[in-house]
């Protein structure tokens, strides 16, 4: 990876965690804030299981762009490269340095050509899942505020 690339992901993973941390504070607080006392520990605890879920869905990601990028690199069997290469990309740069210089080059361009791909296709994927999760979320929450509004209008509570 050129210096510039390095420098550039550093850059902005340093601007996507600072944002992320800003939003993180406010939301726990939020969510702190609100919870009545004797629901502090529940409020505390869709803090941490949001934080988890987080977590959980940053891995799938990331296997998801590994499970593509193999099955890129199976697709361009035409070249003849060991099944280590389409491990990984690092694992097809090391074995094309190993190469005579035509196949290196054909490796590199498929190995390069999948990362892309597989990159591009959970790069799609993910705003789609967090459109239908905001969507479900707006759902439950409205579901969850309607019920609360008609149990409290209920009569029998002024007495």
């Amino acid at each position: 990876m050129p210096a510039e690339s390095l420098w550039a992901s550093l850059g902005v993973h340093v601007v996507l965690t600072l944002g992320i941390g800003a939003v993180s504070i406010f939301a726990n607080s939020l969510i702190l804030a609100t919870a009545p006392r004797e629901l502090a520990g529940a409020a505390a605890s869709i803090s941490e299981t949001a934080v988890h879920l987080d977590s959980a869905l940053g891995t799938a990601g990331c296997g998801t762009i590994s499970a593509a990028y193999r099955q890129q690199m199976e697709d361009a069997s035409t070249l003849d490269m060991p099944a280590a290469a389409t491990e990984s990309i690092g694992a097809a740069e090391a074995i094309a340095a190993e190469m005579p210089a035509l196949p290196a080059v054909q490796l590199l361009e498929a190995a390069t050509t999948a990362c892309s791909a597989s990159v591009g296709s959970v790069t799609l994927i993910a705003p789609a899942v967090l459109i239908v999760t905001a969507l479900v979320t707006e759902t439950l929450l409205h579901c969850i505020a309607a019920g609360t509004t008609a149990e409290s209008d209920s009569p029998g509570d002024d007495e």
